[in-house]
């Protein structure tokens, strides 16, 4: 990969915890380790007809707003069981500090406290949305736009 397109990938996730330093907040480098890079949408079921990400980890909606959803795969090497992180907010905090919760502090940053879900894999999360979808690319196509060309089946279906 050259550098021009290095320079075209997203640089930085917010944040994410260092499974190798207990609690360690860092950022995550996409450029590092990453064969394919995208996106992921998940749509929570409004209906209440399955349980919210919030009463899924036990969270008091009233303290804490949900702002971010770290999920890792058991099974991939680094990993040897689900892990499910959330970034939350403490509304008391912000409040207490004069500010919205999701307005930025006075360092324009937005505080936020990880919350390791030691109960929960990722079939729970995955059995509690409505939709889940994960769009990725090769790390070096990542912002190139694509031109679809057809359709095939594997195996093919006469």
């Amino acid at each position: 990969m050259t550098e021009k397109d290095r320079k075209k990938l997203p640089e930085k996730t917010c944040l994410r915890v260092s499974p190798t330093d207990s609690g360690r907040v860092e950022e995550v480098d996409f450029n590092y380790k990453s064969d394919w890079v995208g996106r992921a949408r998940f749509y929570e079921d409004s209906t209440t007809q399955s349980t919210s990400l919030s009463d899924l980890a036990g969270l008091d909606e009233e303290k804490w707003q949900i702002v971010g959803v770290d999920l890792h795969a058991a099974g991939c090497r680094t990993h040897s069981s689900d892990s499910v992180y959330l970034h939350v907010v403490d509304l008391e905090a912000a409040r207490k500090e004069g500010r919205a919760p999701l307005e930025p502090n006075v360092d324009g940053k937005i505080p936020v406290v990880s919350v390791l879900c030691h109960d929960l894999t990722l079939q729970d999360i995955f059995n509690n949305v409505v939709d889940a979808e994960f769009s990725l690319r090769i790390n070096v196509l990542a912002d190139a736009e694509l031109e679809l060309t057809g359709y095939a089946d594997r195996p093919n279906q006469d």
